[in-house]
């Protein structure tokens, strides 16, 4: 469904914006919170993010283009907004997969990276874990009734090799290699 995105109300006193550049291009993904304009006022220059993921589809005002506040400035379709004509159709940036194909004929294939996991990787490993965990999420590990934290769970969950994260490591040929933690050494 598309839906038309509204310049934001950002402070009493200002009523107007001037469009400085716009940061998207006509059918490309944004996800929710990515910049999609930059916005001068008399007060302030600033990003606006757009409010939900989607297809960005196009811009109402130009660059350059003084805009009341509240007034619309782009298109955007969003993907979470799925009618009735959408359901038989799934959303573009997702793929259908057969139940067939699992991890192992899927993503392992010759590797060009090296099987250790950095800092950075396993910074944000815990740190998506601890999300979860602290959002309810099951540890996966026995705690054996030890009040221990979200953080120190997903440490000891880590340290076990417990945790069924898959990696996906970018390379500079615009390909990409998926390894699961455990097969990482650290």
């Amino acid at each position: 469904m598309i839906t038309t995105v509204d310049l934001p109300q950002v402070g009493e006193s200002v009523t107007e914006g001037v469009i400085g550049k716009w940061l998207v291009s006509p059918g490309q993904w944004v996800d929710r919170y990515d910049p999609i304009v930059e916005v001068v006022t008399d007060k302030v220059s600033m990003e606006i993010p757009s409010p939900f993921a989607g297809v960005f589809i196009k811009a109402l005002v130009e660059e350059g283009e003084v805009v009341p506040m509240g007034s619309p400035i782009c298109e955007i379709e969003d993907q979470n907004a799925i009618t009735q004509d959408d359901e038989k159709t799934p959303p573009s940036k997702f793929e259908l997969m057969d139940i067939n194909n699992t991890y192992s004929n899927l993503y392992k294939k010759e590797r060009i990276s090296r099987p250790f996991l950095n800092k950075f990787e396993r910074t944000k490993i815990l740190g998506v874990r601890t999300e979860q965990l602290a959002s309810g999420a099951k540890p996966l590990i026995d705690i054996k009734d030890e009040k221990l934290s979200a953080f120190e769970i997903a440490l000891k969950e880590f340290n076990e090799k417990k945790i069924p994260f898959i990696i996906r490591r970018h390379l500079p040929n615009d390909t990409y290699e998926d390894w699961k933690l455990k097969e990482l050494i650290y």
